[in-house]
């Protein structure tokens, strides 16, 4: 199945039978390209009609000029053009039309197979006059042994341009096509009016609406599903991106204590994942100075998270002394390191300490669990020392609550300072992680690089505070490489 659109919506539009979608959402949303999307990718432009009020086709191809390339071009109706405003008068109701749709209707509820024509008793009765929806209506019925999709974009503006009341028109085209014919429907819709109750809502049988909100001037795109009959939903929301006029959800990010990240050794070029601030890091005018806050976020996700600032850095002959968290077994952070980058001919140049035992039998991992404070910091400060003498320069991994536990003391920017002031003049390099939020501002002030990573719902986002990004949507790929999508 395809990964541009989540689960809960594959399943919703993969049943065998005939449904009805809404999508709504205010201007530049991504509307029309995720019903394009869902044309091109699950029911195939072969089996596709697209019903548009736009002036012709060829905004269609500007604005989405992939379609220009695909057999969707084949099956685009354009009823901006010639739509009459003529209406008939209303035919009366048809006794023989009544028959026939009700057997039609229980013929296909014991047989799940389409008919052989489209019966449009119900849009009849509205008396619409129009060459662009016979036209359509002779599309569907070329294919509709294939159940086909209608695309209606959008439903206000077909109606208007009909004459017809939309919440009518959509009940016509509901009993006519999807419930007595099989065929699928989508509906645009430029009611926007989100948390608000819709008449439209009760006739179809899901509805998403695609919401922006904005926060100092970042876009967050999100995917709401507010109904999806006989359909189990996972999750209600879902945040998407147009980035290169195409639709992709953002699928989350589902880790857990044994996940393994399978790095490349091209990763000598990632820190963050961000591409710009990446740039900047690896640019060399910055020192790599780098703090990276994680705001309501399973410490889980911190070590995976980082593991390519580490690879860089032994990469590049630089040492590495990792704190590990007073909760996380340092055997574990080997281990993902190790899975992702063979650590054969590194174990000299990388200290893991360990803060809560004393001993440790591997020459990679460093106990200073010792309750003594000046005990712990001599042991430190020796490791660095003998490391400085075979490495060009040293990479210092350190949590907040790391800090805090070799420090005996909490962390506040006067110990930050003193912290990065040992750094000055030497090739030594930093990643904080910090996991109180409370720190933010006074890390931004202090770092170079300053990155948060928080949790959206169900999917975590990235973004740059010092330098200024917009919000990043992270997810695994197919070969659980770590990666991001600009959600824009």
């Amino acid at each position: 199945m395809s990964s541009k659109f989540p689960s809960e919506l594959l399943g919703f539009l993969k049943n065998p039978w005939g449904k009805s979608l809404v999508i709504r959402g205010e201007p530049g949303s991504g509307k029309t390209t995720l019903a394009l999307e869902i044309m091109e990718n699950i029911f195939t432009p072969q089996n596709s009609v697209y019903l548009s009020t736009r002036v012709g086709d060829q905004s269609i191809y500007n604005q989405f000029p992939w379609v220009r390339d695909s057999d969707a071009r084949n099956r685009i109706i354009d009823a901006g053009k010639k739509f009459l405003r003529t209406i008939n008068p209303k035919v009366e109701t048809n006794k023989k039309n009544e028959v026939l749709i009700s057997g039609t209707e229980v013929l296909r509820s014991l047989t799940n197979q389409p008919p052989e024509k489209i019966i449009t008793y119900n849009l009849d009765s509205l008396g619409i006059n129009s060459p662009e929806l016979e036209r359509s209506i002779d599309s569907l019925n070329l294919i509709i042994k294939n159940r086909p999709v209608l695309v209606i974009d959008s439903i206000e503006g077909i109606a208007t341009k009909l004459d017809v009341d939309e919440s009518k028109l959509v009940f016509a085209i509901q009993k006519d096509f999807v419930e007595s014919s099989g065929i699928n429907v989508i509906f645009v819709s430029e009611a926007a009016n989100e948390g608000k109750i819709n008449k439209l809502d009760y006739l179809v049988d899901g509805v998403i609406n695609l919401h922006k909100e904005f926060s100092d001037s970042r876009i967050l795109r999100i995917l709401r599903m507010e109904k999806m009959r006989y359909t189990q939903i996972e999750s209600t929301e879902y945040l998407y991106t147009l980035n290169g006029g195409r639709f992709e959800y953002i699928s989350p990010l589902k880790y857990n204590v044994g996940f393994s990240y399978s790095y490349s050794k091209e990763i000598k070029d990632a820190i963050t994942g961000i591409e710009f601030i990446d740039e900047r890091i690896n640019s060399g005018n910055v020192r790599d100075i780098s703090a990276v806050n994680f705001i309501n976020v399973r410490s889980d996700i911190i070590y995976p998270f980082i593991t390519p600032v580490v690879i860089r850095s032994l990469q590049e002959n630089k040492g590495v002394i990792y704190m590990a968290d007073p909760d996380k077994d340092p055997n574990e952070i080997y281990n993902l390191i190790n899975s992702s980058f063979p650590l054969n001919d590194y174990e000299n140049r990388i200290k893991i300490l360990d803060l809560e035992n004393d001993i440790s039998n591997k020459k990679y991992i460093v106990g200073l669990g010792q309750s003594d404070r000046e005990d712990r910091m001599r042991e430190y400060m020796r490791i660095i020392v003998e490391m400085s003498d075979v490495t060009e320069g040293i990479l210092f991994v350190e949590s907040s609550r790391a800090l805090e536990k070799l420090e005996g003391a909490k962390i506040d920017s006067e110990s930050l300072t003193k912290v990065l002031g040992t750094l000055r003049g030497t090739k030594d390099s930093l990643v904080f992680l910090n996991q109180d939020k409370n720190r933010i501002e006074t890390i931004n002030q202090l770092f170079n690089i300053v990155v948060n990573v928080e949790r959206y719902g169900n999917t975590l986002i990235s973004y740059g505070l010092n330098p200024y990004t917009p919000y990043y949507g992270m997810y695994v790929d197919d070969k659980d490489l770590v990666k991001m999508k600009l959600i824009s």
